[in-house]
């Protein structure tokens, strides 16, 4: 059926196809970098969550009962309860997060109606919700699924590393400083802040790990440049702070005012610094994801331009090619119909073109041409033949004229001569010379 269609035809169903195709794989293309784009925008939005998480983090760290000197306990607590359920609300599209994030204004609440002072127990709840949040974030916003190197080290700072090393700060300032508010034995005590200062110390290792990582996956070394002094000044003073803390704690250091004091406010520069350092990073994290939206969106925009570019070179070719050889063969099939039904030879085509068709329209010229000729040679033979046919059609009505023109001739000079031969006689017969002669007149 395919090769018994018209060339036209076959024609518009291979544009058809190739439109199809084009269409089709830009599709496939679009839908992949949409696929991309949205991954990164999604990951924005954790990033933006996290923030909100982070100054929960720097209001709770920096009050009771984390810090025995801090004010009593105002609205805060009601105020990050409040950011908490506007940040929750704007995800909700986006993150399954509410459940985390109902237990942590619960504990948030408790902390708030409680007395500061003896309020450990909710203030560990306290650091395991948010912890439990900022696991929660990653993992519903894709950012501990990131692909790319950079990107995925820092996430993993801002998602895990920083929390825990937050947490462990507040715990430890919390144990050492009374802010628990119950008598433990001093061993226990002592115990306790060695267990937190090697998790505090693993912790600081482990971002340093991971922050070298990250610049290893960051090509152009803005990463580095943007955050490599702030968490310099990070570990440097939280590795003061910890020091100091066990000083005074497991070596049996002085506690008077002024050294708690100082304490408190070392503390409140640490828990700065790494507020900082979250911040500093969090804003890298997102430069960073914006630049991925915006390389995905210019290779798409490219991607795109050179498509329609090369679909358009493609229409101009397919219409090229209808116009040279779709309208070069119909003109071709209108001129053998012409002469097969007229029987006129002297039609042309008059295709100058070098091509195929060209050829084969020279050729069909040419054949006419031929044919031309012929025609008119059998014409001239026919008029030859039908001449000739005159001239002896002619010839023989001359000879049966003359033939019949003979014959009475030959009988008057017959007669003629009987007429003078019975005249001629001694006696004229006159009867029978007058009988000849009416013949004669007959």
């Amino acid at each position: 059926m395919f090769r018994n269609l018209r060339t036209s035809t076959k024609l518009t169903l291979l544009c058809a196809m190739f439109i199809i195709s084009i269409a089709a794989t830009t599709y496939s293309l679009v839908a992949e970098k949409q696929i991309a784009i949205a991954f990164a925008r999604k990951e924005l939005i954790g990033s933006k969550f996290l923030e909100t998480l982070r100054s929960i983090y720097d209001a709770a760290l920096i009050g009771r009962p984390f810090n025995p000197l801090a004010p009593e306990p105002d609205a805060s607590a009601h105020k990050m309860v409040e950011a908490l359920t506007t940040a929750q609300s704007d995800a909700a599209f986006a993150l399954h997060t509410r459940e985390v994030v109902l237990d942590l204004s619960s504990a948030l609440s408790r902390l708030g109606s409680n007395h500061p002072v003896g309020d450990s127990t909710n203030a560990i709840e306290l650091l395991a919700k948010m912890q439990q949040l900022a696991s929660r974030i990653g993992d519903e916003s894709n950012l501990t699924l990131d692909t790319d190197l950079d990107t995925y080290y820092l996430q993993n700072i801002l998602v895990e590393q920083l929390p825990k090393l937050l947490g462990r700060l507040g715990e430890l300032h919390m144990v050492t400083s009374g802010a628990a508010g119950v008598a433990t034995p001093p061993n226990e005590t002592n115990a306790h802040v060695l267990v937190l200062e090697g998790l505090i110390e693993s912790g600081t290792s482990e971002i340093k790990n991971k922050l070298t990582a990250a610049y290893r996956g960051n090509a152009d070394g803005g990463l580095k440049r943007a955050v490599d002094s702030t968490y310099a000044s990070l570990f440097s003073s939280t590795d003061a702070f910890v020091a100091r803390t066990k000083a005074g704690s497991v070596n049996g250091g002085a506690t008077t005012e002024t050294n708690s004091a100082a304490l408190e406010r070392e503390y409140e520069a640490v828990v700065g610094l790494a507020n900082r350092a979250w911040t500093v990073s969090q804003s890298q994290l997102d430069r960073l994801l914006q630049l991925r939206i915006d390389m995905f969106l210019t290779k798409m925009s490219l991607s795109l331009a050179m498509t329609g570019v090369l679909v358009g070179l493609s229409i101009v070719i397919a219409v090229m090619t209808y116009r040279h050889i779709v309208r070069p063969l119909e003109g071709l099939e209108n001129v053998v119909s012409m002469v097969r039904e007229t029987k006129n030879y002297d039609v042309r085509i008059h295709d100058n073109t070098t091509n195929e068709i060209g050829r084969l329209a020279s050729g069909f010229d040419e054949m006419l041409a031929e044919l031309a000729s012929a025609r008119d040679r059998e014409r001239l033979e026919q008029a030859e033949r039908a001449r000739v046919a005159r001239l002896v059609t002619a010839g023989e009505l001359s000879a049966a004229i003359a033939h019949e023109v003979k014959q009475p001739l030959a009988a008057m000079v017959s007669q003629g001569n009987a007429a003078l031969r019975w005249l001629g006689r001694s006696t004229p017969d006159l009867d029978e010379a007058r009988a000849a002669l009416q013949k004669i007149v007959n």
